[in-house]
């Protein structure tokens, strides 16, 4: 099973003069392939939960935990380089987008 990891920001509220106007931030999506689901759902990268644990986080409380996976990972056996870089993908994601809430499906 693969997973989806999107950054969403709810819609904005903008005041104008003679109405409300609403607008919707674009989203970030990202996905992981199937051969790396596997190190995301070691307990010692993030819990029981795996990857999951990402799941309605903001982009700001994902950030320590995004840290120690990849410390646990340190240097990667080899199949696990990828599954860091990709990590580490979404750890400048989430710096990039703090308030932004995740949601892994």
């Amino acid at each position: 099973m693969g997973y989806d990891i999107k950054f969403h920001q709810s819609g904005t509220i903008i005041f104008t003069t003679d109405a409300i106007t609403y607008t919707q931030p674009a989203d970030e999506e990202m996905s992981i392939t199937y051969r790396y689901h596997q190190v995301f759902r070691r307990v010692d990268v993030f819990g029981e939960q795996g990857i999951c644990l990402l799941d309605f986080k903001t982009g700001q409380q994902a950030i320590p935990l995004l840290q120690h996976a990849l410390e646990v990972l340190g240097e990667p056996e080899t199949g696990e380089e990828n599954a860091s870089k990709y990590l580490r993908l979404v750890l400048m994601k989430a710096q990039a987008l703090p308030h932004h809430v995740i949601h892994v499906t």
